[in-house]
């Protein structure tokens, strides 16, 4: 057990709190410890015995997760150079099959493809090993289904999956009856009656098998025929659309969304994407609400008329056999690869986003608790991925098995720009997806930009996608011989300060010195802005900002963090905004003198645990409030109140915060 800090770094914890909690336990007679106990101590067993007898099979994720059950866990080739010992019991070809496999991850991983050519990939690893020990090595690796070879290409096993589940998915979808939303493109566009605020929803929906058909507003009857509704917290005002020109790719664009079953978008940022996509939904909830009304309306003209009973009490029947479709609406699910991009979907939309993430815990936490109640994402029969480009191929392919299988996925629609950089993992789904639909007439490119102030971010997205360096509305370079800076006019807001390599500190603190006095757009906090790619200048930064903004300095003589009233803050990672209420909020006690300090609850030692025991540790997994706080948020603090902790040892500085972006306040 002692190469295992070395070859698995990140599990090592997990391993030692199995032992741990072995001896801890031995006494306790209740069923389902002794469970957990006899399968933990079968899995250390077991990994005890690969180690010594076949340490190679803890470099390849398939064969760990089929023989010891644990995920996503593997070693990497360098982990096993460190173990001298180890490598000599590692036989030729299954240590081929480690460098070769190494190989492969590493130009997916660089390259961004899922895939390599089976020469080339021969070529890059001949210093190593002769082209036949490399020829036997694939096909021990194919064997074992660690890779894929198709058509003279090698595909990660993973990665292949995930591209084929994303092309089942689509196939599955095409071959469904198809599902037509009559709407009036007209009048989805209709920025005026867009705007006006969203009454609250009905939380008690029933469910249906068959997806909805909307028909005309004018047609109000057959609004709501054969209606789905899965989201309980629609309740909230959306802030309203900006208004926007109308073009005929728009136009085009809504049109596809509703008579096909895939529709992918593309276009840069500003060209009403997700502008269209919320104006289309709204517009059908509204017809839905509308609709509701109209019914509720002439059911309190029947009660109300007491000639009529023997009639009233036909038409009654009537209205009862159809009310299943009286309170449904359509089951839209709005998501975004990451947390920021799902809260700002959130704040255009009006309705509720998830990261896909979250769509996937949210499953397998049910799953585990074998919950009566069924999945949250159950009844969804539309799923809306913003930001398609940044998406993982994997975790797509994952959700969107998941909504075939458990949900009701009828319409897929994915947003994003075709132009902009891939995802950061390998593959490129949205330029493939958008690719392969064009032909069917299903991927459309929205190409004007109604944004005009976001010119210049587009061009220099489209800049940086080429590889090439942006363009500054200014550029200004400070040297040692030079540091006075010159004045610049209010148009210039997208300015390059280019200091020394020696010295760039103290260069650094003069210049935004002299920015904040007299530079354009810095006159308040909330224009504001700075990016800079170290953390150290960040934190310059951030203190010069605070003196200048908010009069007092960002920490106190303890070194630690002091907040007040007015202050600009950004939230540096993402959470739960229920977790960071005070009702909510538990005090750590495991370096307490308290008898309980081993069973501390806070969140911090409560996701420790549960990620330990292959436990969720998403607590509002089953909860109504999803809101979360986004990595790289704005705020700005409105009251801060101060309190004692629990244990009487600190404390406690609670905080309400009001979003940078408006409509969102909360105390944490």
């Amino acid at each position: 057990m002692e190469f295992l800090p070395i070859l698995l770094p990140r599990r090592i914890r997990s391993f030692i709190e199995m032992v741990d909690w072995h001896e801890g336990t031995v006494t306790n007679n209740e069923k389902n410890n002794k469970e957990k106990l006899s399968s933990h101590d079968e899995m250390l067993t077991k990994l005890d015995k690969i180690l010594k007898e076949e340490p190679w099979k803890l470099g390849f994720s398939q064969i760990t997760y089929r023989e010891l059950k644990l995920f996503c866990c593997e070693a990497t080739w360098a982990a096993f150079c460190q173990c001298d010992h180890l490598l000599w019991k590692i036989p030729e070809l299954q240590k081929n099959a480690l460098i070769i496999y190494n190989k492969l991850k590493q130009v997916c991983r660089e390259m961004g493809h899922t895939c390599e050519d089976q020469d080339k990939l021969t070529e890059l690893v001949s210093k190593d090993m002769a082209i036949e020990q490399a020829w036997q090595s694939l096909k021990f690796l194919k064997d074992e289904k660690i890779v894929v070879s198709e058509k003279k290409r090698v595909f990660l096993y993973n990665l292949y999956k995930s591209e084929r589940d994303i092309a089942f998915a689509i196939c599955n979808l095409t071959r469904n009856t198809p599902w037509q939303l009559h709407v009036d493109v007209g009048e989805v566009l209709d920025v005026t009656n867009a705007n006006k605020p969203r009454e609250s929803v009905d939380k008690n929906e029933t469910n249906d098998d068959q997806p909805c058909v909307v028909k005309k507003a004018n047609n109000i009857s057959d609004v709501l025929e054969e209606c789905d509704n899965g989201f309980d917290d629609l309740a909230q005002t959306p802030e309203e659309i900006s208004e926007v020109e109308v073009d005929q790719d728009q136009v085009k664009a809504i049109e596809m969304i509703c008579s096909n079953p895939v529709t992918v978008i593309s276009g840069k940022g500003g060209c009403g994407k997700t502008t269209i996509v919320s104006l289309l939904f709204r517009y059908l909830e509204r017809m839905e609400e509308e609709m509701a009304k109209e019914v509720a309306e002439a059911c309190k003209d029947f009660e109300n008329d007491l000639g009529a009973s023997e009639e009233w009490n036909t038409f009654n029947s009537y209205l009862v056999q159809d009310d299943d479709y009286t309170k449904k609406s359509l089951h839209v699910l709005f998501t975004a690869p990451i947390g920021r991009a799902a809260g700002l979907l959130r704040e255009k939309t009006g309705i509720p986003a998830y990261t896909l993430y979250q769509v996937l815990c949210s499953f397998y936490a049910w799953r585990k608790a074998h919950g009566e109640n069924p999945w949250k994402f159950s009844t969804v029969s539309v799923l809306v991925v913003d930001e398609g480009s940044l998406v993982s191929v994997q975790v797509l392919g994952s959700v969107l098995q998941l909504l075939l299988t458990d949900a009701k996925l009828a319409k897929l629609i994915i947003l994003g720009d075709i132009r902009q950089l891939p995802s950061i993992d390998p593959g490129n789904m949205l330029a493939d997806t958008f690719e392969s639909l064009k032909l069917k007439g299903w991927s459309i490119e929205l190409r004007t930009n109604h944004r005009a102030e976001s010119q210049l971010i587009v061009d220099n997205a489209t800049r940086i996608s080429q590889q090439t360096f942006p363009q500054f509305d200014a550029v200004l370079e400070i040297s040692e011989y030079n540091e006075t800076l010159p004045m610049l006019s209010p148009e210039k807001k997208f300015i390059l300060v280019a200091l020394p390599s020696d010295g760039g500190a103290t260069y650094l603190t003069t210049v935004i010195k002299a920015l904040l006095k007299k530079g354009p757009g810095l006159q308040d906090a909330r224009r504001s802005q700075f990016i800079a790619f170290r953390r150290e200048d960040c934190e310059i930064i951030n203190e010069l900002c605070c003196s200048h903004y908010s009069k007092h300095p960002m920490r106190n003589f303890k070194r630690r963090l002091q907040f007040q009233c007015n202050d600009k803050i950004c939230a540096t990672r993402n959470a739960y905004i229920k977790h960071l209420l005070p009702e909510e909020r538990n005090i750590c006690t495991r370096n307490s003198s308290s008898q309980d300090a081993n069973q501390c609850t806070c969140n911090v030692c409560s996701r420790g645990k549960a990620h330990l025991s292959g436990g969720s540790t998403a607590r509002t997994a089953h909860t109504e409030d999803d809101r979360r706080l986004c990595n790289g948020e704005i705020f700005f603090i409105t009251n801060v109140t101060t309190e004692d902790s629990p244990l009487g040892t600190t404390k406690l500085q609670n905080l309400t915060l009001k979003s940078a972006t408006p409509k969102r306040l909360f105390k944490s």
